[in-house]
C-alpha cells in the first residue's frame, strides 16, 4: 500500500504541474493578443521547464516594412504628429524591433526631421506641411533599403489672417498700465497662427501711453501695454506693417486716476507713556479709498512736545509707517500733511496713560515636583492691581529655602518676563523667592519622591 500510495501522489503532482503548464501558456496567449489589439508589447517571462532544461529566449522579430499613420487631413503650417510603425510579414506590430530610418516628404517646404529612431518599433515624427493639397511622407530604413513605408494626406488651405482681435479689460483706470492681448484670426474668426511680422499701435486717447516701436507677432500672437491718461471712452487700434487691412480696435471705459484728498491715519486708541507705538499711514481719494500708487512723501506734528517721532515719512504703494512714542499723559494728537502744495492734512488722537511701574514679581510654578526633576518657572513683573509690566527690564537673583536646590543666580527679563529652571533636591514645602531692589516675589511648592501626573486642580499629585 505504501509504493501504490507513493505512485498515486506522483502522478497526480504530474497532472497537476501540466495543468499549470497549460494555464500558463494559455494566459501567455492571451497577453500576446492584447498586445497586438493594445499595441503594448507584453513582457512575460516563461518559469523553468519542470525538467531543468535551459530557458530559450524568444526570437527577435522579423521586420518585413514600415507603416506611416497620418490624419486624412491636417492643417497648413502647423505641426502634426506622423506615427512611424515596423510590422511584421503579417502586418502585425514588431515590438521589439529598434533602428533608425530616414524622412522625405512631397512637400519641399514641409518642416520635418531627417531621420528618426524607433524604439519598441514605434516613433513618433512632428511634420509640419506648407503646401495645400495631397502630400506624401515617405520612411526608409537607414540600413536596409527595402524596408519603406508611405502615407497620404491632405493639406488644408492655410488660414488668411483677415483682421486682428483685441482682447482688454472693460475699465480700467487713467494712469494704469493695461495689457493688451493681440490675436490674428481669419474672416470665421479662428486663430492663425501661422501669422507673423509687426504692427503698430494707436489710441484714440492722444495722451495715452503706447508702445514706442511696433509690436512682434508670434505664432499669430501679441501682447503690449497701454496706459490711458484722458477719462472716458477710449480705444486701441493694432494694424499689420506687413498685410494690407489686417487691423484691429477694441475699447475700454478709462475712470479718472486717483488724486490725494486726505490721509487715513492708523494707531492705537490708547498707548502708555514712553512707549513706541506704529501709526501707519495711507494716501486716500476723496472718497476714502487707497491710492496704490501713491509714493510722495509728508511731514509729521504732535500735540505732545515731549514726544519721540520721524519729521517726515516716504510714501511706497500708499502707505508709510511711523515710530512715534508719545511722553505726556493724557489726549495727545498726531498730524500728517502732505500733497504736492503741503495743504492735504490728516488728524488721529490717542489716549496716553502713565507707564505702569513694576511694584512686585509674579512668580508662577507648579504646585507640586518629584525630588530631582527641573521644573520651569516664569516670573512676570507686575504693578500694584497685578497688571503685566511689558516695559520692565534688568535682571534679578534667585534663592531658594532648598539649600541642595539647583537654582541659577540671576535672570534676565525681556518684556517683563524672565523664565528659569529649578531642581529641588530636599523633600518638604519649599519656596522660591525673586528679589530686584526693592521688588520681590515668592512661590511655594511641595517636593515628593515621586509626581503622578497629569496636572489635577492645577498642579500634580505628589506622594511623599
Amino acid at each position: 500500500m505504501g509504493r501504490r500510495a507513493h505512485m498515486d501522489a506522483k502522478a497526480n503532482w504530474r497532472s497537476r504541474a501540466a495543468g499549470r503548464s497549460r494555464r500558463f501558456t494559455t494566459g501567455i496567449e492571451m497577453l500576446e493578443r492584447r498586445a497586438v489589439l493594445s499595441g503594448i508589447s507584453p513582457a512575460v517571462l516563461p518559469p523553468p521547464p519542470i525538467d531543468g532544461s535551459e530557458v530559450v529566449a524568444p526570437p527577435t522579430p522579423v521586420v518585413a516594412g514600415l507603416r506611416v499613420l497620418l490624419p486624412s487631413v491636417v492643417p497648413n503650417g502647423v505641426p502634426t504628429v506622423a506615427s512611424v510603425v515596423a510590422i511584421d510579414a503579417a502586418g502585425r506590430p514588431a515590438f521589439g524591433w529598434s533602428g533608425s530610418v530616414k524622412l522625405t516628404s512631397s512637400d519641399a517646404a514641409a518642416t520635418l526631421p531627417a531621420t528618426a529612431t524607433l524604439v519598441n518599433g514605434r516613433a513618433m515624427v512632428p511634420v509640419t506641411f506648407r503646401t495645400a493639397g495631397p502630400q506624401t511622407v515617405s520612411v526608409t530604413d537607414a540600413v536596409v533599403p527595402t524596408l519603406v513605408g508611405t502615407v497620404s494626406t491632405t493639406v488644408a488651405q492655410p488660414r488668411v489672417a483677415a483682421k486682428i482681435s483685441l482682447v482688454m479689460p472693460a475699465r480700467t483706470r487713467a494712469g494704469v498700465p493695461t495689457t493688451v492681448l493681440a490675436m490674428a484670426v481669419d474672416a470665421a474668426g479662428r486663430p492663425v497662427p501661422t501669422f507673423s511680422g509687426t504692427a503698430t499701435v494707436g489710441s484714440s486717447d492722444a495722451a495715452a501711453g503706447l508702445p514706442l516701436v511696433p509690436v512682434i507677432f508670434k505664432d499669430g500672437r501679441a501682447s503690449f501695454a497701454v496706459s490711458f491718461a484722458t477719462a472716458g471712452r477710449q480705444s486701441v487700434t493694432v494694424t499689420s506693417l506687413g498685410d494690407a487691412g489686417v487691423t484691429g480696435t477694441a475699447a475700454t471705459a478709462v475712470t479718472a486716476a486717483q488724486t490725494l484728498a486726505s490721509f487715513l491715519i492708523l494707531m492705537p486708541p490708547r498707548s502708555a507713556a514712553g512707549v513706541a507705538v506704529n501709526a501707519t499711514i495711507l494716501a486716500v481719494d476723496s472718497g476714502k479709498r487707497p491710492i496704490p500708487d501713491y509714493s510722495g512723501a509728508a511731514t509729521l506734528t504732535s500735540s505732545d512736545p515731549a514726544a519721540t517721532l520721524p519729521q517726515t515719512v516716504t510714501f511706497s504703494g500708499g502707505r508709510a509707517v511711523a515710530r512715534v512714542a508719545f511722553a505726556t499723559v493724557g489726549s495727545q494728537t498726531l498730524t500728517v500733511r502732505g500733497g504736492a502744495a503741503g495743504d492735504v492734512a490728516a488728524v488721529a488722537s490717542t489716549l496716553v496713560v502713565t507707564m505702569p511701574v513694576a511694584t512686585r514679581f509674579a512668580v508662577m510654578i507648579p504646585r507640586g515636583t518629584a525630588i530631582g526633576r527641573p521644573v520651569a518657572v516664569t516670573i512676570v513683573a507686575v504693578d500694584a492691581q497685578g497688571r503685566p509690566v511689558p516695559t520692565y527690564t534688568g535682571t534679578a537673583t534667585l534663592a531658594s529655602s532648598d539649600p541642595a536646590a539647583r537654582v541659577p543666580a540671576t535672570v534676565t527679563f525681556v518684556n517683563g518676563r524672565a523664565l528659569a529652571r529649578v531642581t529641588f533636591a530636599t523633600l518638604g514645602q519649599q519656596t522660591l523667592t525673586v528679589s530686584a531692589d526693592a521688588i520681590s516675589g515668592t512661590a511655594t511648592i511641595n517636593v515628593g519622591e515621586v509626581a503622578i501626573w497629569p496636572v489635577i486642580d492645577g498642579g500634580p499629585i505628589v506622594l511623599k
